[in-house]
Order: C-alpha cells, then sequence, then structure tokens
C-alpha cells in the first residue's frame, strides 16, 4: 500500500470512528509550533505507575494508576480511617499484566501506523524511558459534575509528566526527536464505589494516555499530547470480561482518531 493510499485509509477510517467516540478530552502542547529537522526514534511505552515507583496494587488504585480490573463487592462502607469517605467494602484487582499488554502495544501500535502511513522515516529503541521523565503531583479538590457517581478516585490527582533536567544523556538518543507514550491509568470495572464517590457509579471504563515528543540532546520538549476516554454504561452493574474489553476497544479507536488528527 502507497503511503498516500494508507494516509486516505486511516483519515477515512478515523471518519468513521468520530461518529461513535466518546466527548473529546484530549489536550495537545505545541510550544515551538513546529518540530526541528531530526529523525524520530520511539520508545515503547510506559506506565506511569512505573515512573512513579509505585508497586502495591492497592496504593496504585487509591492513587488512580491502575491498570487491570477492578470488582467491587460487598456493598459500600464509611471509611473512618478516611474521613467518613464512602467507598466499595470489598476490591479485587485482576487482569493487570493482561490490560497492561494490550494497552502498550495498541498505543504504540498508534504511533507506528501514523507514522508509517505519513511515511515519516523513524526507529524503534528498547532504551528505558524511566530516566528521560519527572513526574509532579497534585490534587484537585475543586468540586466537578461527576462527583459523587464518577468511576475514578477522590481526591483526584494531576500528573504532570515532564522531560527530567539535566536530561541524561543517551548514545542512543543523540541527534533525535524522542517520543514518549506513557499509560496514565487503563481499566474496567462493574457497578460499585470509587473512593470518596457517594452514591457509586454503574459498570465502565477509564484510561489517560500521553505522548511527549523532546529532544534527545538537550530534553527539550516540542510536543504533548493527552487524551482521557471513559465511559459509564447506563443502569448496568453488572459486565464480564469481553464486554469491558469491547467497550476498551471503542474507546481506543476515538483515541486513535484524536491522536491522527493531533499527531504534528
Amino acid at each position: 500500500m502507497t503511503a498516500s493510499r494508507a494516509v486516505f485509509f486511516l483519515f477515512a477510517l478515523s471518519f468513521l470512528l468520530s461518529c461513535a467516540s466518546v466527548p473529546d478530552t484530549h489536550q495537545v502542547l505545541f510550544p515551538r509550533g513546529e518540530l526541528p529537522e531530526k529523525r524520530l526514534t520511539l520508545l515503547a511505552p510506559v506506565l506511569l505507575n512505573e515512573l512513579k515507583g509505585v508497586e502495591d496494587p492497592s496504593e496504585v488504585y487509591d492513587r488512580n494508576l491502575y491498570v487491570g480490573l477492578i470488582r467491587f463487592s460487598g456493598g459500600f462502607i464509611e471509611d473512618v480511617g478516611r474521613g467518613m469517605m464512602a467507598r466499595s467494602r470489598e476490591l479485587r484487582f485482576s487482569h493487570q499484566n493482561r490490560f497492561s499488554l494490550v494497552i502498550r502495544e495498541s498505543f504504540a501500535g498508534m504511533v507506528r501506523n501514523i507514522l508509517d502511513a505519513r511515511g515519516t522515516p523513524y526507529n524503534l529503541s528498547d532504551a528505558d524511558p524511566t530516566p528521560l521523565l519527572a513526574v509532579t503531583e497534585r490534587s484537585l479538590i475543586d468540586r466537578y459534575p461527576e462527583e459523587g457517581h464518577d468511576n475514578t478516585n477522590l481526591p483526584r490527582i494531576a500528573y504532570d509528566i515532564v522531560p527530567r533536567t539535566p536530561f541524561p544523556a543517551d548514545a542512543a538518543l543523540t541527534g533525535r526527536l524522542v517520543v514518549l507514550p506513557v499509560v496514565e491509568f487503563y481499566y474496567g470495572h462493574n457497578g460499585g464505589w470509587f473512593n470518596g464517590q457517594t452514591f457509586g457509579c454503574p459498570a465502565g471504563i477509564r484510561f489517560r494516555v500521553h505522548v511527549l515528543i523532546v529532544d534527545g540532546d538537550s530534553g527539550e520538549m516540542f510536543y504533548r499530547f493527552s487524551d482521557e476516554e471513559r465511559y459509564l454504561v447506563p443502569k448496568q452493574y453488572r459486565m464480564n470480561i469481553i464486554e469491558i474489553e469491547q467497550y476498551l476497544l471503542d474507546a481506543r479507536r476515538a483515541l486513535f482518531d484524536k491522536l491522527l488528527r493531533h499527531f504534528p
């Protein structure tokens, strides 16, 4: 398939997918407005909990960094140790490896497909992205419309992902623009109570991802894309793994549509 035909196919696909996409919640930062004339190097996607060094599943979940399947059970309790915050009585985490593999492979594949269709030269690198990025966080305490029945834990946390300063030298990245995909969270769940969500929510899915392009020599950031996809199934409180994966697939298609339109 020629590059021009591939581009046409991707844009046609994106148009069809946009008809069923969830609300547009992406953000694009393009501080310089253009990329330097350097070849791209694509690194494998990294999970934000890996960048933060958080490993315990309960802590990963509490900090909204979880990747996997969540099963709520036992109704809800008001947790005295957390200031009478509502939460599900029982939680079971599973399918972390399976969900991690799916989002890493599909996310990296989206970027490769866009670059291939545009005829943009690039190479793949197995360099570890962890030393290249720094993460700061802050709690979001403002009220918001979905509060009380949302599928995320309170307090919400805003994570800011930036190139590390000073930027570590890596011979494999010298003279390159480095493409860094990051997965903040990626999960599906049955109906229940996320931390602090007083009224609970039905079954659903949610994920948030980022793509950064930085200079492999200086660490200067030239581009950042962020997108969050969320869907709750009205009045449905039980959902099996096949249904959850289908909703996640639909949401990944919506992500691809946005990335296709906004990748430089």
